[in-house]
């Protein structure tokens, strides 16, 4: 269980930062790998509507 939790902590840090960064594409990765790996249904839903936000911006950037 804190193996799963560790990696909940680095995918939605490293997703955070890519966001700020305007790494949208790669922080939509993060986030859908953080979701996966709580088991905490509202950590769940904020990790899925933060990827689901950077898809929307990826998309618009090129």
């Amino acid at each position: 269980m804190e193996e799963r939790r560790a990696l909940y902590r680095e995918f939605s840090h490293n997703a955070a930062e890519l966001e700020r960064a305007g790494e949208y594409a790669q922080a939509y990765t993060n986030w859908l790998k953080a979701g996966l790996a709580t088991n905490k249904s509202n950590e769940h839903n904020w990790c899925a509507a933060r990827a689901q936000y950077c898809n929307k911006m990826a998309k618009t950037q090129h």
